[in-house]
């Protein structure tokens, strides 16, 4: 898929510790919201995150949510 490039792309930094913090709460409001699957996936992602952080978003995607 492609995706246009945004103003700033190059420069853009996604801190692992703000990530996580972000997979967990949007897990917290998506399950207030009754929308259980799709917070079981923000669950894995911060799981995955907070179990390796050294390992960044360098797995597959399938292989970080448990696909």
């Amino acid at each position: 898929m492609h995706r246009a490039a945004m103003p700033g792309d190059d420069n853009l930094n996604v801190n692992t510790k703000r990530l996580r913090e972000f997979a967990q709460e949007a897990e917290r409001l998506l399950t207030a919201d009754g929308q259980d699957d799709a917070a079981f996936y923000f669950g894995q992602l911060a799981e995955y995150i907070l179990q390796h952080p050294e390992k960044g978003l360098s797995e597959g995607v399938d292989r970080i949510l448990g696909l």
